[in-house]
């Protein structure tokens, strides 16, 4: 199997034979498939776990094909069979999802990865990513940056102000001795006033509105 697996890797990389790099692909895939029912029970999950990066080699030559549904069925394959690989994050960021949470170990470089999405321009990915984050870390000492970086993005990225106060609340009421509480506590109490005041002049009634419509009711009798 390692032998037929040079081969497609030779025919890919160095002689740029996309049809015989697919064929040895296909063909070493299916000796670890076939290899699976004879290899005893200890050895089959490390036999299993040599397909992704046949896997992947094979996308990879749909995708220089152009072969976009080939390659997207393929990458969709090892999502499922294999999402703990170090594929699976490339995968998810080409689909657009958000990487997995693996353990703790992940929780400061998930975090830098949603500050570096935001910066690309991929504030969808970022807030995905965010509310993974949160999820997965309720008690992490990252939560007051993560919630003031959440409130940055829907204010900055999306321009929604009200989803920004939400966060921005959030952070506010949850750790209001963080210094990122104390950051934005300014600008939040500038915003909630805004709102109150522009909440108060949609409800007033409008002068001469009521005397107008008695008028326009007696005119009708």
């Amino acid at each position: 199997m390692d032998y037929s697996a040079a081969i497609a890797n030779f025919y890919q990389i160095n002689l740029f034979i996309p049809d015989s790099a697919k064929a040895w692909y296909h063909l070493t895939l299916k000796l670890i498939d076939d290899s699976l029912h004879t290899f005893p029970d200890s050895l089959k999950q490390k036999l299993h776990a040599q397909k992704a990066p046949l896997l992947y080699a094979l996308a990879e030559v749909y995708r220089a094909e152009g072969q976009t549904a080939l390659q997207d069925s393929l990458y969709k394959l090892i999502l499922d069979k294999f999402p703990n690989s170090k594929y699976a994050d490339r995968i998810r960021e080409y689909f657009g999802l958000p990487p997995l949470v693996k353990d703790t170990t992940d929780e400061e470089r998930l975090y830098a990865l949603a500050v570096l999405d935001f910066e690309r321009s991929r504030a969808t990915l970022a807030l995905q990513t965010l509310d993974s984050l949160m999820r997965a870390f309720p008690n992490s000492t990252l939560r007051p940056k993560m919630l003031l970086l959440k409130g940055f993005i829907f204010e900055k990225a999306f321009a929604l102000p009200d989803s920004a106060i939400s966060a921005y609340s959030l952070l506010v009421k949850l750790f209001p001795d963080s210094e990122e509480a104390k950051s934005i506590q300014e600008k939040l109490k500038l915003a909630l006033q805004a709102k109150a005041a522009k909440a108060d002049s949609l409800s007033a009634p409008v002068k001469g509105t009521n005397h107008r419509i008695g008028s326009e009711k007696k005119m009708q009798h």
